[in-house]
């Protein structure tokens, strides 16, 4: 389509900006997976979206649903289950709801349709092996069927690119996850119990209550459940790397990645690791013309 050339303009003292942006015909060349191959972005008349890796990788997350928020026009992404980390559920939306049993997107990963037919399948694919994705709508995404009802999600992964000499990318992300500042200052033990007999005097006739009051008196019971249950500034790590490259008629890409995150909860965290290859080389078939003797029999 036509769009606008990106122009920097410093500001410096001035208060009023004059700026004429220039036209830019962008994206008629972008190539695009399809349901049955690949177009170009000129010659496609679908409801097609592309979403490139500089988009993906520039964010600090790990988390292929996550980094497609905010990304793709009229896709909601909303988490199902904010509970234990690594159990994280994904709702993937294309133009709302369409039926009560929505059985939500199609992911695709290379033409190979994953058997968990909702946005959990992004979950499952390491972020930094992605090329590209692609997002297929209407009559595009007609080619998979009725589980294509929803809109496709189409993956494309990396692959090593022909004359390329062999390229090695090792990376790494550390982060810590933090609480919220919710914790205030609560009565202890005691303090609970000097106001729960100021609020009601007659508890002092209370065998029950006043011997559970002896007994923290004595041994000062006290329990801050915030501190036993939760823990602050916990790490999150992950190491990714890869070598791509082409030998002769075979290209290559292999990559390994580890995550680990530790959960704010004692107890709980996620451990992923992924392993991908991807090997293209192209068959030559020999065929031998037979002899003239042959020919005669």
């Amino acid at each position: 389509f036509i769009g606008m050339k990106s122009e920097k303009v410093e500001v410096g003292g001035k208060t009023v900006l004059n700026i004429k942006l220039k036209e830019d015909a962008v994206m008629l060349q972008e190539v695009v997976a399809i349901g049955y191959g690949t177009k170009t972005r000129a010659t496609t008349t679908g409801a097609v979206d592309l979403v490139n890796a500089d988009k993906l990788t520039n964010k600090p997350l790990t988390n292929t649903a996550e980094l497609l928020q905010g990304v793709v026009p009229g896709m909601e992404i909303r988490r199902t289950n904010q509970g234990k980390v690594g159990e994280e559920g994904y709702d993937i939306r294309l133009r709302g709801v369409t039926s009560r049993s929505d059985p939500g997107i199609l992911v695709v990963v290379d033409g190979i349709p994953y058997s968990d037919n909702n946005a959990n399948a992004l979950n499952k694919i390491n972020p930094q092996d992605i090329e590209n994705i692609t997002i297929l709508k209407d009559a595009q995404a007609a080619i998979y069927g009725a589980r294509a009802a929803n809109g496709v999600v189409y993956i494309t992964t990396k692959k090593g690119k022909t004359s390329e000499k062999a390229n090695i990318t090792i990376r790494g992300q550390y982060g810590i996850s933090q609480l919220p500042d919710f914790k205030k200052d609560m009565m202890n033990a005691q303090e609970f119990i000097q106001f729960k007999l100021m609020c009601d005097p007659s508890l002092a006739t209370n065998p029950q209550f006043m011997a559970d009051k002896a007994r923290i008196e004595k041994y000062g019971l006290s329990m801050d459940w915030a501190d036993y249950v939760l823990r602050d500034n916990t790490p999150t790590y992950s190491v990714d790397a890869n070598i791509s490259g082409a030998s002769g008629s075979t290209n290559y890409y292999i990559s390994a990645g580890h995550f680990d995150q530790e959960g704010t909860s004692y107890q709980s965290g996620v451990t992923r690791e992924n392993f991908r290859v991807n090997l293209n080389t192209k068959l030559c078939l020999l065929y031998t013309s037979p002899s003239p003797r042959d020919r005669s029999l």
